[in-house]
Order: C-alpha cells, then sequence, then structure tokens
C-alpha cells in the first residue's frame, strides 16, 4: 500500500474533475496548492473512483513505478493499483511513523517531533482562519506531511452507532485542523462527521493499493487450493514446505461471491413494447450497448454482510435471506470492506441501472424475465402466489433463475444501483456507463442548522449580539443541504406485480433504510 505524501490539493480535485468532465484543465493560482477543503466522504470516494478509472483506462500507456518524478502506475505482478481512503487503521499507522519509530514513540498521542509542534503542525493560531499550503512544514518520520493539523481528513471507515448494531452515523475525520488547540493535537482525535456535512477544515489523502492476489499463476494456486478444499493463501505468504506446521493460513473471507459472467449485448432498455402500465419515468425506450461484466448470482446474504461487517441489520433474520435495512451509503461502505478484505482482481461495486437491468431480463422484452404475466410462484411479491408473499423475504435462490442464471431480480428486496436517479431516460448514456450528472436533488437541513430551526421554533426568533459593537446582528440564514437521489431496481415483497415490472424503477435519499431494500454485486471483466 502507497499513501499520500501530502493531502489531496485544490488542484489534483479540480484536475480530476474536469478530467471526468471533459472540460479544460484548471489554471494554477495562489490557492492551488491548499489542501482540498469543504468536501464530505461522498465526494471524496468520487474522487477516488474517478482517479481509478482514469488509471485503469491509461494502464497499457503508464510505466510500473520506479524512481523519478515521471507519471507512472504502481504495480504488483502486472496488476495496477487503484486509489481509495485510508482506513483509519492505515491511517493512525502511517501518521504515528510505521516501523520507523520505536514502541513508546508509536504509543505516543503523536509520532515524534524534535522540532516542536509549531514545526510540525498547523493547529489554531492568533488569526488564523484557514488552512496552509501543502508541505510548509516538517513532515513525520514516514516523510508524511500534514497528517496532523490543517485539515482533519476523511476515513474509509464509518461510525458505528453504539447500542444499535446496523445502524451507521456519519463518517470518521481524524488528526484535527488549524481549528484545534495544540493540546489537542494527537493521533486518536478522531470523530463523526454526519455523512452530508462539508466545512472549511476538512479534507482527505489517498493511498493506493493492489489487490492481494495478483498474478494469473497465483489465481490459479488460490483456485486450485478452493478445489482441494484447502483455505487460499495471501500471495505474501511463503510456500506451504516452509511454513511451520503450528501456523495457520491466514484466511481473508470464508466465503467467495458467486459471480456470473455475462456477455456484452445491446438490448431496448425501459417501457417494454405493448405495455400500457408504464410510468413516465420508464421513458423513453431507448437501445443500450452493455460490455461483458460480471453480476452476482444472488442477492447479498445477510451470512455475507455479517462476514463482511461483524453485524447484521436485517429485520427478516436468516443466513441465506437477503441483508436488508441497508442504505446506499451502506452498501458503499460494504463494498469498501469487502474489497479491502476479499482483494479481488476487480473490485466490487453496485451495477449501473443499465447492467441491471440488461441482466434482469435476461435477453427478453416481456414485462417479467418469463413472460407478461405474473403467474404464480415466480417470485416474492404482493400476489406473486408464494408463500412468503408480503410478509417475510425468501431465502435466495428460492425460485426459478433467468435465462442468465441470475436469482431474485424480480421481487424479494429492491436492490441498489450506481446511478443517481432521473424523472426519465432522455439524455441516459447509451454505452450502460453510470449515470451521474444532471441528477435529480432533493434538500435537507443540514444537523447543526436543524438543531438551530427547532430552537428557533421553541424560542422564537434569534437576536444575535455583537459583543464588540453592542449591536444586533441578522441571525445566520438556514441552509439545506443537497441530497442526491439514489436508484432502487427490481421490486420487493412489498410491492404488487405492477410494481415488480423488469423496467420498474423508483428512488430514495442514499440514507434511507427499509426492511425491503438490498444489493447485489458486480465486477468489471
Amino acid at each position: 500500500m502507497l499513501i499520500g505524501k501530502y493531502e489531496v490539493t485544490r488542484l489534483q480535485y479540480q484536475s480530476v474533475q474536469a478530467m471526468t468532465r471533459g472540460l479544460a484543465c484548471p489554471n494554477r493560482d495562489d490557492r492551488s496548492a491548499l489542501p482540498q477543503a469543504e468536501v464530505n466522504r461522498h465526494d471524496a470516494e468520487g474522487f477516488t473512483a474517478d482517479l481509478s478509472q482514469w488509471l485503469d483506462e491509461q494502464k497499457d500507456k503508464l510505466p510500473a513505478c520506479t524512481t523519478g518524478l515521471t507519471p507512472c502506475l504502481p504495480r504488483v505482478d502486472g496488476v495496477g493499483a487503484t486509489v481509495r481512503l485510508p482506513s483509519k487503521d492505515e491511517w493512525s499507522f502511517a501518521s504515528r511513523g510505521g516501523l520507523l519509530v520505536g514502541a513508546t514513540e508509536f504509543a505516543g498521542r503523536a509520532y515524534p517531533m524534535p522540532n516542536g509542534l509549531d514545526r510540525s503542525v498547523i493547529a489554531k493560531r492568533q488569526g488564523g482562519s484557514e488552512a496552509a499550503p501543502i508541505g510548509g512544514l516538517r513532515a513525520n518520520p514516514l516523510g508524511l506531511h500534514d497528517t496532523l493539523g490543517n485539515v482533519e481528513e476523511i476515513m474509509l471507515d464509518l461510525y458505528r452507532v453504539d447500542g444499535a448494531p446496523g445502524e451507521i452515523g456519519g463518517y470518521v475525520a481524524c488528526g484535527g485542523s488549524f481549528y484545534s488547540e495544540p493540546a489537542e493535537i494527537a493521533v486518536t482525535l478522531c470523530h463523526e462527521v454526519p455523512l452530508l456535512n462539508k466545512t472549511s477544515d476538512t479534507g482527505f489523502r489517498v493511498v493506493a493499493a493492489v489487490p492481494v492476489y495478483t498474478s494469473g499463476q497465483r489465481l490459479r494456486d488460490v483456485q486450485q487450493r478452493e478445489a482441494a478444499g484447502k483455505a487460499p493463501a495471501m500471495a505474501s505468504e511463503p510456500p506451504a514446505s516452509s511454513t511451520p506446521a503450528s501456523a495457520k493460513p491466514r484466511i481473508l473471507l470464508p466465503f467467495k461471491p458467486d459471480m456470473v459472467e455475462l456477455p456484452g449485448g445491446s438490448f431496448l432498455m425501459g417501457c417494454a413494447p405493448g405495455d400500457g402500465t408504464c410510468h413516465d419515468e420508464e421513458k423513453p425506450a431507448h437501445r443500450v450497448s452493455i460490455r461483458p461484466f460480471r453480476m452476482g448470482r444472488y442477492e447479498v446474504t445477510q451470512a455475507q454482510w455479517q462476514t463482511v461487517m461483524g453485524e447484521n441489520p436485517a429485520r427478516f433474520k436468516g443466513d441465506d435471506r437477503p441483508v436488508e435495512q441497508v442504505s446506499w451509503d451502506d452498501a458503499q461502505a460494504f463494498l469498501a470492506t469487502l474489497n479491502t478484505k476479499a482483494a479481488p482482481n476487480k473490485p466490487y461495486r453496485l451495477p449501473t441501472e443499465a447492467e441491471w437491468e440488461y441482466a434482469a431480463r435476461g435477453f427478453t422484452q416481456t414485462l417479467y424475465w418469463w413472460g407478461d404475466a405474473i403467474g404464480k410462484g415466480s417470485a416474492n411479491c404482493m400476489g406473486c402466489g408464494s408463500r412468503w408473499d408480503g410478509k417475510e423475504t425468501a431465502p435466495v435462490g428460492s425460485f426459478k433463475p433467468n435465462r442468465f442464471g441470475l436469482y431474485d431480480t424480480t421481487g424479494n428486496v429492491w436492490e441498489w444501483v450506481q446511478d443517481c436517479w432521473h424523472s426519465g431516460y432522455s439524455g441516459a448514456p447509451a454505452d450502460g456507463s453510470e449515470w451521474r450528472d444532471k441528477c435529480a436533488l432533493t434538500k435537507k437541513l443540514t444537523q447543526e442548522d436543524a438543531i438551530r430551526r427547532d430552537y428557533q421554533r421553541r424560542a422564537g426568533p434569534l437576536e444575535i449580539v455583537d459583543q464588540d459593537k453592542q449591536s444586533a446582528v441578522q441571525p445566520p440564514r438556514i441552509a439545506f443541504a443537497p441530497i442526491v437521489l439514489r436508484v432502487l431496481r427490481g421490486g420487493s415483497l412489498a410491492h404488487s406485480p405492477k410494481q415488480v415490472r423488469v423496467s420498474g424503477r423508483d428512488f430514495l435519499e442514499p440514507t434511507s433504510r427499509g426492511a425491503h431494500i438490498g444489493l447485489r454485486l458486480a465486477q468489471d471483466l
């Protein structure tokens, strides 16, 4: 794993945005070297996803990294790295100085600063109100700048609510900032930030990580071990013959997602011909070309979620039932953790909306993959004729699969996809990629302003007095944070046959959960 020497700068952030949106490169100015602030975890993950996609597209042009300052791509056995946020443990290890400091120093509040905190950390100072350009002060023993102070840094981790298994609060930010008192600065200075909050002292740095299983030969070795019933060894382990008999094999995960490889093709997405029950959001029907990819044979189960996340949020308990009561944000956290633990050759992800419908149709153009009539016993919905209808989720694989060998694409639980919501298909991508521009938004009070508005309702208008001028000033305006709506597909046990048609679609806020909302994995080839 490689970790950024500096926090991501404004110029870097703007450059990646311009690259992915086809815009002109940003010009340098006197703020280009400042860390990018005013971002939340969703923004930071969007940056890492865009940069990872660009690196993958350029992998044949970029050389392996050796020395020097030329553009390069870290590789192991020919497999290129992807970019992501650091986990809290990774960040803490690097911030403390890693293996370059002694045990006593590693356990301290901060890494050794022989020249004093003022030479190494940008904390609260007289008159200071913003971050400083990166690299202005001394680095830590690993050569990393500003892991403490300047701007607090967003972690991959999500905050877990004590006493409420399955509930996720905000994201985790660590290291303190220019607002922090010097006495507060410590590696352990971490706190929860509401998922959508953006502040002037919150930024991030990235890591570049290469999957554990890399070369084709190692993958074949793993497959042979699995076929022989042996636990897979990590790529960094010595050969079995040199491993002491008492050593236990290191197991990443006790399961491997069952993925179906789907051929590429072209299909008509949206309202099926002759379907008089279509809604406007399913129109216009349009032709989409799909590249080959992999799709989960089943919806993600509770046993899989429990193994990866260490908890089971589902209402209808059962290891082989689909996990539910998970939000789009929860799904992203699951994927990030799964990719860290399982280290697949290609990261697991949510399918795009076009990929989902292509996979669910299975080369059909009817209302359901099996025909135009709901029939009896083909799915779990209100009126589908199964013993689970409207009462509880069915174990995955309880019904016949479609022509691609996929189970439960109709009913059981809604499935999150990657795309943001649009009220129709005008302007939708024709290549099956994620639709992420001109997204439909809703507005929601920030946590701070929700408290302020509640106080105003109970106590009446606020009058704020400027202590220096001893005069009343206007209270701050109530702010609403824009929320990007996310798409759900497939319908659920709580929906009618009309609502579980293969072209049916709906949306919710990315933090919404319910006992009928789950997910399915996808993966590039």
